[in-house]
C-alpha cells in the first residue's frame, strides 16, 4: 500500500508547473537545513507526510502468513533457467545457516514451476542473515547455486505443497538436512563457528560467518 501511494505521488509530481517552484524555494532550503544538509532525508520526510504514512514506524508482516515482525525472503536458483524446490531451499538453509536460524524457519512455500521458495525470518535477524549470505557469496562466487533477497510481492505459489507445512522440518534423525549426513557438508554450529565437513575439507573456514 505504501509503495503504491509513493508511486501515485511520483506520478502526480509530473503535473507540477515549474512556474510555482520559486514559491517553495525558501521553505525547501529551511527544510534541508533542519535535516543538517541531508537533502535526501528532507525529501523522504516530505513524501512520507504527503503519503500520510508518517506517524509511526511500519510494522513488518510476513507475506505468507500476515504475522507481525516477520520478513519474507525469496530463494531462487542463481543458474540461468535453473530450478529450485522447497527441498533444495531446506538443504541450503540447513547447510549454510543451520542451528537456531534454520530451526526458527517454520514455513517454506514453493514458487510455481519450481522457480524458487519463500520463507520467513524474524525482522531483527534480517541484517545478520543477509550479511552471512553476502559472506557466502564472496567466498563461493559463481559456484554458489542460489541467491536470496527480500520478497516485496508475493509470486504465484505451488498448490497443495505437502512439503511446505507450518512445522519445522528438522528433527533428531533428519540427517539429510543437517549438513552432516551422507555428503558430510559443513554447517554453522550454535557457537557461531563454521564446522568443516568431510567433502574435500568442506568449503573453507569462515571466521566472520553468521553468529548465533
Amino acid at each position: 500500500m505504501i509503495r503504491a501511494s509513493a508511486k501515485d505521488i511520483l506520478n502526480n509530481l509530473q503535473n507540477v508547473n515549474n512556474d510555482v517552484l520559486p514559491m517553495f524555494r525558501d521553505v525547501a532550503k529551511e527544510l534541508i537545513e533542519t535535516c543538517k544538509g541531508d537533502a535526501e532525508k528532507a525529501l523522504c520526510q516530505t513524501l512520507a507526510y504527503i503519503s500520510g504514512h508518517y506517524k509511526s514506524a511500519i510494522v513488518a508482516r510476513s507475506l505468507l502468513t500476515g504475522q507481525e515482525k516477520l520478513l519474507t525472503l525469496a530463494m531462487r536458483s542463481s543458474q540461468e533457467n535453473g530450478k529450485l524446490t522447497v527441498t533444495n531451499c531446506r538443504q541450503y538453509l540447513d547447510r549454510w545457516w543451520g542451528g537456531r536460524t534454520a530451526d526458527n524457519i517454520r514455513v517454506i512455500k514453493g514458487i510455481k514451476n519450481s522457480m524458487g521458495a519463500l520463507f520467513d525470518i524474524y525482522e531483527d535477524q534480517y541484517d545478520r542473515f543477509m550479511d552471512n549470505f553476502d559472506h557466502i557469496y564472496l567466498q563461493e562466487g559463481d559456484r554458489l547455486e542460489f541467491a536470496v533477497d527480500r520478497c516485496q510481492e508475493l509470486p504465484e505459489l505451488l498448490e497443495d505443497d505437502v512439503s511446505s507445512s507450518g512445522q519445522g522440518w528438522r528433527n533428531d534423525n533428519d540427517s539429510d538436512y543437517r549438513g552432516n549426513g551422507g555428503n558430510g557438508g559443513g554447517q554453522y554450529g550454535n557457537s557461531g563457528g563454521y564446522n568443516q565437513g568431510g567433502r574435500g575439507g568442506g568449503r573453507g573456514s569462515r571466521g566472520g560467518g553468521y553468529q548465533q
